[in-house]
């Protein structure tokens, strides 16, 4: 229950942060197994943040061409997988995969359509 107020707490901060930004909508979200990270997937954009601070606090954050339509860690929490895609079936999908261990990088696969679920 705590995780779930905090989510709604945080995704109202991040919100308010992201509208200043532009047309920037949040598509998905996901916590970390551990309750430390949130991973959140806009139209434009995968980021991680720390939940465990007051404020949430913008760990990294990797631009993306098509919108994130999911974000999902694995179990243990090591990896974060994000499936983006217009959702049209016009373009071809695409998974991200990050070991959290590393900031930035991650491995692209190629999906033939597009990405509803991780």
């Amino acid at each position: 229950m705590r995780r779930f107020l905090l989510g709604i707490l945080l995704v109202g901060l991040l919100s308010t942060r992201l509208q200043a930004q532009g047309d920037v909508r949040i598509s998905a979200l996901a916590w970390a197994p551990n309750g430390l990270y949130l991973a959140i997937g806009t139209s434009d954009s995968v980021q991680v943040y720390n939940a465990e601070a007051e404020s949430p606090v913008l760990l990294w954050q990797v631009e993306t061409e098509q919108p994130v339509r999911t974000v999902l860690f694995n179990p243990s929490g090591e990896w974060l997988a994000a499936g983006l895609g217009s959702g049209t079936g016009l373009d071809t999908g695409l998974v991200l995969v990050w070991m959290m261990a590393v900031e930035r990088g991650g491995t692209k696969v190629s999906a033939s359509s597009s990405v509803s679920s991780v």
